[in-house]
């Protein structure tokens, strides 16, 4: 930076001023494949249709230009992103206005830490960067919703009824460690809340009304 140090005529000491100019200093790069295909066909008193939809993440490092970068591809722990994510749909809708559907999301194992270094003896000496740990390793998971409805008119009224089942097998979190970084509030599930379903099995009702 001391191109941007500005002293005044004949000084070596006296700074006259400091540019302040915004420039590119850190930086994210991610390279990744997605993957997409659908299928529809009238079936017996109805129409089924297939989507599949996936997403797989080669890398995603982050670089802020001070600490060493971070690749976020793969680990299952706060703030990272699995190296492959999965929906898969199935929904058959029949000419009396029912429709029911399925769905099958999740995504793969991944790790705490890419960095981190899994060993239990003659493990070298831990830094912030290249932690040891017992275990680097975190469960993938896949979650399966339910969703029935039904169109009819009331009158002049096009009219829905509607239910959707989300977790529908009740699936647990993965429970994980938060380590010396992470966030232990007691209040907080231990798990990554933003991958692993912390509610359970829900259920949603409704109608809907179009005049």
């Amino acid at each position: 930076f001391c191109s941007n140090i500005r002293y005044a005529a004949g000084s070596t000491t006296d700074i006259t001023y400091i540019d302040l100019a915004p420039f590119n200093f850190a930086s994210q790069t991610a390279k990744g494949l997605d993957i997409e295909a659908s299928y529809t066909m009238p079936l017996g008193p109805g129409d089924l249709s297939l989507r599949a939809l996936g997403t797989y993440n080669f890398e995603n490092v982050s670089d802020n230009g001070i600490d060493a970068p971070d690749d976020a591809a793969g680990k299952n722990a706060g703030g990272g992103i699995p190296t492959f994510t999965y929906r898969v749909t199935a929904g058959y809708k029949f000419e009396s206005g029912f429709d029911v559907g399925l769905v099958a999301r999740g995504f793969s194992n991944g790790v705490y830490d890419n960095d981190w270094i899994a060993c239990t003896s003659g493990c070298p000496a831990s830094n912030p960067t290249q932690r040891t740990i017992n275990t680097n390793s975190i469960k993938g998971t896949m979650y399966v919703d339910a969703n029935f409805s039904y169109d009819f008119d009331a009158g002049p009224v096009a009219s829905t009824v509607f239910l959707s089942v989300r977790n529908l097998f009740d699936r647990d979190p993965v429970i994980i460690g938060n380590g010396p970084d992470g966030n232990n509030t007691p209040a907080y599930p231990q798990t990554n809340r933003g991958l692993y379903d912390t509610f359970g099995r829900t259920f949603r009702m409704g109608v809907r009304l179009k005049y």
